[in-house]
């Protein structure tokens, strides 16, 4: 069976299968099939890797076992002869015996760098080793990869060779990444990262979790529209629970200063106002505390977080990208009573 399909981002980072020398079997096994056509020279260590054919996933499909057969230029060879010839031709990689499909076996993402934990994770001691394997209408591919420092599911250091066949079914060395957990950054943990990952395997870390995150404010200027979603707030005048809004973000000379002006949230101390905050890469990030002026003077709290950075939504939801909270209390005599409101806009991107 094969699974067709490209992933949007994987991890192949679980479990515990320590790999061993090719054994007496395994070359049994290669000469099931056709072999392959043997490698000009043996190239004991990785040096330099060929340039891919495949530059992205949307090709390859996943075969659940090694048995599978090629077709075109690999007619005949099966996967499983393949990868033993890597193995035996690069040394590197020699030792990663079990195979592993793509499907309910693989790893849960992982919650990044600088995340909270509910309780200290376990001592990280084990390693991994594990091949995936590709195929499509012309070639086979496989991606090698070796974990250290292993809890569970998660590796701190991990490392993937790439490999797919070429005209004559030769396999060829395309690429390697590797990610490693370090302490350090803005959070307290990064990820120092070598190589460019290939075929969305296991997917690029966000440029925030980088060791080497440029973290300068970048130029997020101009006027967007979107929506506000005010479920349950009390501050809007509108009754709408979806309000098509637009911002407005000026910056000057200096890029970590700027200001954003709402239009059509329907809250009266919100819109028109241009609200001063911080810029850093392509968040935007204002706290406003205030006190209003009047028989019914109010104490506010606006808190304003914007991100236009493609990665996780900020508020949780798809195609989000900023939450504005607002906290009202009235502090002065008021004849008309009432105490303040509250709400949360949660903006999204829209036409």
């Amino acid at each position: 069976m094969v699974k067709r399909y490209a992933p949007a981002c994987l991890v192949l980072a679980f479990g515990c299968h320590p790999g061993g020398p090719p054994s007496d079997e395994d070359g049994k096994r290669a000469t099931a099939g056709t072999a392959p056509p043997a490698v000009a020279a043996a190239q004991p260590a990785l040096t330099e890797p060929a340039q891919p054919v495949h530059p992205d996933a949307k090709s390859w499909a996943f075969p659940d076992g090694e048995g599978i057969t090629g077709t075109g230029p690999c007619v005949g060879v099966t996967l499983s002869s393949v990868l033993d010839s890597i193995r035996r031709d690069y040394a590197d990689v020699a030792h990663i015996r079990d195979f592993r499909s793509l499907g309910p076996r693989s790893a849960p993402m992982s919650a990044g760098p600088g995340m909270p934990v509910a309780e200290p994770p376990p001592v990280a001691t084990e390693k991994a080793a594990h091949v995936l394997g590709l195929i499509d209408e012309r070639s086979f591919g496989a991606v090698f990869f070796s974990g250290e420092r292993c809890r569970g599911d998660r590796c701190e250091d991990r490392q993937y060779w790439y490999f797919e066949t070429g005209d004559e079914c030769r396999p060829r060395w395309v690429g390697h990444h590797r990610a490693t957990d370090k302490a350090g950054g803005r959070h307290g943990t990064c990820i120092e990262v070598a190589g460019a990952p290939l075929w969305r395997i296991p997917g690029h870390p966000s440029a925030r979790e980088r060791c080497d995150a440029d973290w300068s404010p970048q130029d997020i200027s101009g006027t967007r529209k979107a929506f506000s979603l005010d479920p349950g707030g009390t501050c809007s005048v509108l009754n709408e629970t979806v309000i098509p809004v637009e911002l407005t973000i000026a910056q000057g000379s200096d890029r970590a200063r700027a200001t954003v002006t709402f239009s059509g949230t329907g809250i009266p101390f919100v819109d028109g106002r241009a609200f001063p905050g911080k810029v850093e890469r392509q968040a935007f990030t204002a706290t406003i505390n205030e006190t209003t002026n009047g028989a019914c003077s109010a104490g506010r709290e606006i808190k304003i977080n914007l991100d236009f950075e493609d990665g996780p939504s900020i508020n949780a939801i798809p195609g989000g990208f900023g939450l504005v909270d607002i906290k009202e209390a009235i502090v002065g005599s008021c004849p008309q009573g009432g105490g303040g409101c509250s709400g949360s806009l949660h903006l999204i991107r829209g036409g």
